[in-house]
């Protein structure tokens, strides 16, 4: 099966380098300016709302960001158009004591791997994962 070119797995570490306003990284930049004018759709495992509003509590935690300031990117992700699916639970659940990987961390590699596509990810060993 071809690759589908247009739809892209997305990781909590992506979108918080893209959301925290310390993260620099280039790549991450460009790719969200490209989102904002091309049809590319964005999906992720139903855990993702948890992990970047845990990686938004954390800024606050360590001083990176002050509460208003996390609560607005809280409000910018949750404008993004990024669809939330659905996860075989004992698939990922398997798949991650086979290839020691959290759970969480399984379930981006899964619908990578479901919808032939790439896994926007900042964890290159989770992006080896999916090849």
């Amino acid at each position: 099966m071809a690759a589908n070119t247009n739809t892209f797995v997305i990781d909590s570490s992506y979108l918080l380098a893209y959301l925290l306003p310390d993260e620099n990284i280039t790549e991450v930049q460009n790719f969200f300016d490209q989102y904002k004018y091309k049809k590319i759709r964005l999906v992720a495992p139903q855990i993702l709302p948890f992990e970047i509003f845990n990686g938004l509590k954390s800024g606050i935690l360590s001083k990176r960001v002050d509460k208003n300031l996390a609560q607005e990117l809280g409000k910018t992700f949750l404008r993004l158009p990024i669809a939330l699916l659905e996860i075989d639970v004992l698939e990922v659940f398997d798949s991650s004591i086979k290839e020691k990987l959290s759970f969480y961390d399984a379930a981006y590699v899964y619908l990578a791997r479901k919808y032939n596509t790439q896994l926007l990810s900042l964890d290159q060993k989770l992006i080896s994962k999916t090849a």
